[in-house]
C-alpha cells in the first residue's frame, strides 16, 4: 500500500479505541435500559395502570397463546354454571390509578354481553325491566360489533361451497379446527382477581354487578 493510502485511509489506534469504547458503552446502556423496563413491568402493583393516549390499559403484558376452535357441548344455551365460571371474582371490574377509579375489563364486558343474549334467547326476561333490557340488547349488539372490528382477527378460515335452504349455492366457513393467536386470557383473569383482593371489602355495598349499565349512577 502506498504512503498516500496509509495516510488517508488508516485510522489512528487511539481514535479506533475511542469509537469502539463509545459503541460498547452505548450498547451497555441500551441493555441496562431494557432490563430496567422489564423489571418495572414485573413489579407493577395491581392497582396501577398504563395510559397510552388511546385508552387506559391493564398493566400487564399477556403471553401469546394459541386457541384452536372446537365444537363443544359446554357453554350451551342452558349451561348457567359454565357461563358463570367465565366470570372472575369482582365480575371483571378493577380498581386502578391514583384516585382508585373503577374500570371494566373489555374482555369480560364482551363475555357479559354474550351471556346476556343467551339469557334472552332462553326467554329469561323480566317484565319489570323490559325497557332496560331492550336498551341493553341494542347496546350489546353494537358493542360486540365494534369489538369484533377492533380486534381485526386476520386468521384465515378454510371456505367451502354449500347449499342454502332455498337450494342456492353459496360459500361458507365453520372455522372449526383453525388455530388463532391470542393473548393469554388466564393471565388477565389472574390480574383481575388479584386486583379484586385489594377492594373486595368495598364490594359488600354493591349489588350483583353487570359489566355495563344503561343509566350510570352519578
Amino acid at each position: 500500500m502506498s504512503s498516500y493510502l496509509r495516510n488517508h485511509y488508516l485510522v489512528p489506534s487511539n481514535v479506533l479505541h475511542t469509537i469502539i469504547g463509545a459503541f460498547a458503552l452505548s450498547l451497555l446502556l441500551n441493555v441496562a435500559n431494557i432490563f430496567v423496563q422489564i423489571s418495572s413491568h414485573k413489579e407493577m402493583n395491581p392497582a396501577t395502570m398504563i395510559t397510552t393516549g388511546v385508552g387506559a390499559q391493564l398493566p400487564i403484558f399477556p403471553r401469546t397463546v394459541a386457541l384452536e376452535v372446537v365444537d363443544s357441548e359446554r357453554y350451551g344455551m342452558e349451561d348457567d354454571n359454565d357461563w358463570a365460571s367465565v366470570t372472575p371474582l369482582g365480575h371483571g371490574f378493577v380498581k386502578l390509578g391514583a384516585d382508585g377509579d373503577f374500570y371494566a375489563i373489555s374482555m369480560y364486558h364482551q363475555l357479559h354481553c354474550l351471556n346476556s343474549f343467551r339469557k334472552i334467547f332462553n326467554g329469561h326476561r323480566n317484565a319489570s325491566r323490559a325497557a332496560h333490557d331492550q336498551q341493553h340488547e341494542l347496546h350489546c349488539l353494537t358493542y360486540l360489533r365494534q369489538m369484533a372490528l377492533c380486534s381485526g382477527d386476520l386468521t384465515l378460515e378454510p371456505a367451502f361451497f354449500a347449499l342454502n335452504t332455498d337450494g342456492r349455492k353459496t360459500q361458507a366457513a365453520y372455522g372449526t379446527g383453525v388455530t388463532h393467536q391470542c393473548r393469554d386470557w388466564v393471565q388477565v383473569r389472574q390480574f383481575s382477581e388479584a386486583n379484586y383482593e385489594l377492594w373486595k371489602d368495598e364490594a359488600g355495598g354493591f349489588a350483583a354487578s353487570e359489566a355495563n349499565a344503561i343509566d350510570s349512577v352519578v
